[in-house]
């Protein structure tokens, strides 16, 4: 079978200039083997990514359905969307938090697929996760819809005191940076501060989700 066959919505954002797409998820439109374009752009986890159609087959992203997911607060108060936090990279997902060490546990996080700009309406509510709170450590606990499943069967979390991961002192939400990965159930540590000196936590949920 080509590699060219599958379609794949929410995947593909066509861009005639020089200059890449400001927002993957806008102007995206699904295409079949016979349509696809010479060269395109491509959403990889949330950033816009210019690739030939030879490429293609080498693309994890055109070959297994995989979209991008984020844990988000249904509470407004208690969660921040990526394009809204200074000094961040322009892509979509959520920083939840501050929650206190001492409360808020457990913390149940809606998981939305394809949330362009964070705007849920353009995106999939996909299952939740659970996260307690055992001593100084954590457990993160996904429950996807059975109409989906978890790609390669790892997420990617971040738990501390900063609103985000910190790498060379710069803030950053790629999900390969995040410190705790796994299965999707898997226990985490604190990140980035000494826990008995501070009460504020931050957390960040990243997976791959495709239908079943």
């Amino acid at each position: 079978m080509s590699p060219y066959t599958k379609s794949f919505t929410r995947q593909l954002c066509i861009n005639n200039k020089s200059t890449p797409c400001v927002d993957p998820s806008r102007n995206c439109e699904e295409y079949s083997g016979q349509s696809i374009p010479d060269s395109l752009y491509v959403d990889l986890n949330g950033k816009c990514v210019r690739i030939e159609k030879s490429q293609l087959r080498a693309t994890l992203c055109f070959n297994d359905g995989c979209e991008t997911t984020w844990a988000r607060d249904e509470d407004s108060s208690l969660r921040t969307c990526f394009k809204d936090i200074p000094d961040l990279p322009n892509r979509w997902g959520w920083s939840n938090g501050p929650y206190s060490k001492k409360n808020f546990w457990p913390v149940t996080l809606q998981l939305y697929r394809s949330a362009g700009q964070c705007d849920i309406t353009k995106g999939t509510l996909v299952g939740t996760s659970t996260i307690t709170k055992s001593g100084e450590d954590f457990t993160v606990d996904i429950d996807i819809d059975s109409t989906y499943s978890i790609c390669d069967d790892e997420i990617q979390v971040y738990i501390g005191n900063t609103e985000t991961n910190m790498k060379k002192n710069k803030k950053t939400v790629a999900p390969g940076s995040f410190p705790c990965k796994g299965t999707p159930t898997l226990t985490c540590e604190w990140q980035n501060f000494d826990s008995n000196e501070t009460d504020t936590v931050y957390i960040l949920i990243h997976l791959n989700v495709s239908d079943a």
